[in-house]
């Protein structure tokens, strides 16, 4: 939350009006001493004018959090490995998973391409602000390439 709110250049205390908090409670819920239920999350989203999920706590970002976060895309959206080049590679066999996938990856070339095509550091900024407000609002549905439920408990381990 922290990150979302300085980008959009509120305080503390400016979001905790925005949502009728004290400065001091957005600081707890930033730090991880408080956990925001779910309509205050909702507020805090319409506020911050991101997608909720962008407030969300994602799985731990240290490795073995990563590894579990692998495993769960394997049992529900068919993620399957390969070996190329000496080096592990993963991909879908879920058709829409890997169409939301490429969707993202075809933003960060864009992204990247403007960045390399940028005449100052400010359109340099812009790309990568646009790209970061693309992420917090991001939504399978408004891409069109959604599913109900992506669940799927047959493994495919490994593709070759």
């Amino acid at each position: 939350m922290r990150v979302i709110r300085q980008a959009r250049g509120l305080t503390q205390k400016q979001l905790g009006e925005l949502v009728g908090l004290s400065a001091d409670r957005i600081q707890q819920y930033e730090n991880g001493q408080r956990k925001a239920k779910k309509d205050l999350l909702w507020r805090i989203a319409d506020a911050l004018n991101v997608n909720v999920r962008a407030l969300q706590d994602p799985i731990s970002l240290d490795a073995e959090g990563v590894m579990y976060a692998l495993f769960e895309m394997q049992r529900l959206h068919r993620l399957t490995l390969k070996r190329m080049n000496g080096r592990a590679w993963f991909s879908f066999s879920d058709d829409t998973l890997n169409g939301l996938v490429d969707e993202w990856g075809m933003k960060c070339q864009n992204t990247a391409d403007r960045i390399r095509a940028a005449g100052s550091e400010e359109e340099k900024d812009r790309a990568l602000d646009d790209y970061m407000f693309w992420t917090w609002n991001y939504s399978a549905q408004k891409s069109g390439r959604s599913k109900a439920d992506g669940r799927d408990d047959r493994f495919q381990f490994w593709e070759g």
